[in-house]
């Protein structure tokens, strides 16, 4: 019974120190790297900027989801690495996103960077706390100038 009641404290201590978690801020995207291209589908690997606002650290385990740009689908992206976030400090998570191509053959991808767009990203993540780990939905829809949103790409040529 001592066991049971020590295990319900930790895991109410872990609940609301995650509940408590603010969201780290989006600092922008770095190392723009064009892996496999293909006819159907071109993996591209960039760097997230993030920083973390909270006084604790913590784990990304993995996350994956879908991209949208306009209501068009982009591709899907994959974080496969496990990544230390600090406290207070700014991170990086190394992205795979595999970009359909039929997105860039249908749109000027010029023009689009001159404008702003509609971008919508759906997925979820795994984010692990000490020995506790818990999925934690991806949801993100607003407008993004995609000029100053993926400053310093490189152009990519098809």
């Amino acid at each position: 019974m001592k066991a049971l009641y020590s295990l319900s404290i930790i895991i109410s201590v872990f609940l609301c120190s995650c509940g408590s978690m603010s969201e780290p801020d989006f600092k922008g995207i770095e190392k723009v790297r064009v892996g496999k291209v293909g006819l159907l589908q071109t993996t591209i690997n960039l760097d997230a900027h993030y920083f973390n606002p909270n006084h604790s650290k913590f784990r990304l385990k993995n996350a994956s989801g879908d991209v949208w740009i306009d209501s068009i689908f982009l591709g899907h992206f994959v974080v496969d690495t496990l990544t230390r976030i600090p406290a207070n400090s700014d991170f990086r998570v190394p992205v795979k996103l595999a970009a359909d191509m039929p997105f860039f053959l249908k749109n000027d991808i010029k023009a689009m960077l001159n404008k702003d767009v509609w971008v919508k990203i759906e997925g979820r993540a795994n984010v692990a706390k000490s020995l506790f780990s818990k999925h934690i939905d991806i949801h993100y829809e607003g407008k993004q100038n995609l000029g100053e949103f993926l400053k310093g790409m490189p152009v990519l040529k098809f």
